[in-house]
């Protein structure tokens, strides 16, 4: 059976200057993160995916360091763009 877990990305850091693509996480979202690696359930996974966000891509980086696993970047992952 194959199990699938998707999580959103930890507390980004509130801007209003940055694009919104390179919006990191803030010292919270940075300590949230952490301790989301450290959930039992996120253990011994096999296959770790991103979008191409800066603050998804910082929140799942510490989910692959603690599997050991190369972290997966997509752009199918981004979000949509429906228009105005």
């Amino acid at each position: 059976m194959t199990t699938i877990f998707l999580i959103r990305h930890s507390e980004p850091l509130k801007s209003t200057v940055i694009i919104n693509e390179e919006i990191p996480l803030s010292s919270n979202g940075e300590l949230k993160a952490k301790k989301l690696a450290d959930l039992e359930e996120l253990r011994d996974i096999d296959l770790i995916y991103s979008s191409e966000y800066k603050r998804a891509i910082s929140t799942a980086r510490y989910i692959a360091l603690k599997n050991d696993l190369l972290l997966n970047i997509s752009s199918k992952l981004n979000e949509r763009r429906l228009g105005d």
